[in-house]
């Protein structure tokens, strides 16, 4: 990967001091640090060299890592001086490449005579942003509840980046101190810190961050005391690049879409190691259709009210094309997010408040009865990696209407069970809801195969038996 291969750090600021402080301390050489910033070229960060980036023109096989948060102008600038996109690592690739480079110079050390390794193996459960609302978090609480009512002994991995929003006492938390340090190097420490004290155990890594890459090391160090699992949770580049260059040290890797599978391949990643993980949701084996044949069109979304990745502003947009279309409708709204309070506020300031039901967070338990109560499911997201509201929707009955991300057509058949638009493209959104409401037959046969579908998939599920196997296995 790096073999022969010179590195540069592109940003001599406070970001690209902390890094640089890293690769030091784990041996990682580096040949000199690019900065956009004149005055201090020719001057010294943490020892190394500052340059101007006219200087990577002249360079052969190097490698530049991008050490600053300015990261897409950077990769511009790199590729207008004509780097490739395999010369450039990203911003929020560093920490998997940085602890593959240290994993390699043997530099992670460990005092062995301090470990005591326990009888039985239990699941540490990576929640590095905390105990948080999000598909992520919730997906780990449901399956911390299956897990223990089949035996399994576990406890909740937490950082401290966010205040905890949600208090589930499923298994312990160990929350771990993240926040308060600007060190990568400690980060990680106490990260290791907290999952050897647990060995053997499975980890079950669901971001490529500190948790996951400090498992990595462990398992470098002790390989059959520790199983860890990847969790690819979205079609985001960060998880590829992670999960592929510290691949060696993943027993499996879990996906939940086909597009997933296939990137992660195309990356490189062995075959062997990747394992579809499908959703295990209530559906019932009839759908009652006549609880729906209502005059207004019942319009449904549940998830993160954020503009980032879910674009909830786009609501209004959805809202105000449908009323030109004559459109009779409800837009009911169910979550929260940062977005939340400008997204009630906006529906007052446009007059919108006959056609929006915002309720805020439902409990989990209530989440088939909402979806039972809507004709269609909406989705603006940008990115993601299998929603599993998309499949809740559909057991139910509601018709996706949704944008072309990862994991839309392992369930939607465009045209015959749903509709999948462009990214973006809320005209033809709209244009799709219209159809659906002038033509009822329609949106009901559309419903009783979105609910088929979903029927089908979970009728001969056996996530017991997946989960098993892979523990146990």
């Amino acid at each position: 990967m790096t073999e022969g291969k010179k590195l540069y750090f592109f940003g001599a600021g406070t970001v690209g001091k902390r890094w640089i402080k890293f690769a030091l301390k784990y041996d990682i050489k580096i040949e000199g640090v690019i900065d956009n910033n004149k005055d201090l070229w020719g001057h010294y960060c943490e020892g190394i060299l500052i340059y101007s980036a006219d200087i990577l023109q002249s360079l052969k096989n190097i490698l530049v890592y991008i050490t600053c948060v300015n990261c897409e102008a950077i990769k511009k600038q790199l590729f207008d001086i004509g780097l490739t996109k395999e010369q450039i690592i990203d911003f929020n690739s560093l920490l998997g490449r940085m602890v593959y480079l240290a994993i390699k110079n043997g530099s992670f050390v460990i005092s062995l005579d301090k470990i005591k390794f326990n009888q039985n193996n239990k699941i540490l459960i990576d929640l590095n942003q905390g105990m948080v609302l999000g598909g992520v978090e919730s997906w780990s609480y449901a399956m911390a509840q299956s897990w223990k009512k089949a035996g399994y002994k576990g406890i909740f991995l937490a950082g401290d980046f966010h205040k905890p929003t949600v208090i589930n006492d499923t298994y312990a938390t160990n929350e771990i101190q993240l926040l308060e340090v600007n060190d990568e190097k400690l980060r990680l420490d106490r990260c290791i810190e907290s999952i050897i004290k647990h060995l053997p155990c499975i980890v079950i890594g669901n971001f490529p961050l500190y948790i996951f890459c400090a498992a990595c090391i462990v398992k470098s160090w002790y390989p059959d005391k520790i199983k860890v699992v990847a969790v690819q949770h979205n079609d985001e580049d960060i998880y590829y690049n992670t999960y592929a260059v510290l691949q060696e040290y993943i027993d499996c890797c879990l996906v939940i879409s086909s597009q997933i599978e296939y990137k992660l391949l195309q990356r490189g990643v062995r075959k062997e190691i990747i394992y579809h993980l499908d959703w295990e949701i209530p559906c019932d084996e009839v759908l009652e259709w006549h609880l729906k044949n209502n005059e207004i069109l019942q319009i449904g979304y549940a998830g993160r009210i954020t503009i980032l990745q879910k674009r909830a502003d786009l609501f209004i947009v959805i809202a105000k094309e449908l009323l030109k279309k004559g459109i009779q409708f409800k837009l009911n709204i169910a979550g929260t997010g940062d977005y939340l309070e400008t997204l009630k506020n906006q529906v007052i300031s446009e007059k919108l408040e006959d056609y929006f039901n915002i309720l805020g967070v439902i409990d989990r338990a209530c989440i088939p009865d909402f979806w039972k109560r809507q004709d269609v499911m909406i989705s603006c997201s940008e990115w993601e990696g299998h929603s599993i509201t998309q499949a809740e929707a559909m057991a139910a009955g509601a018709v996706p209407v949704i944008t072309d991300v990862s994991g839309a057509r392992d369930d939607v058949t465009d045209g015959k069970n749903g509709f999948i638009v462009p990214l973006g493209d809320i005209t033809l959104l709209t244009d799709k809801i219209t159809y659906l409401y002038h033509n009822r037959d329609k949106l009901e046969t559309m419903g009783y195969m979105a609910h088929s579908t979903i029927y089908e998939k979970q009728k001969n599920m056996n996530q017991k038996d997946f989960w098993d196997r892979l523990f146990k296995g």
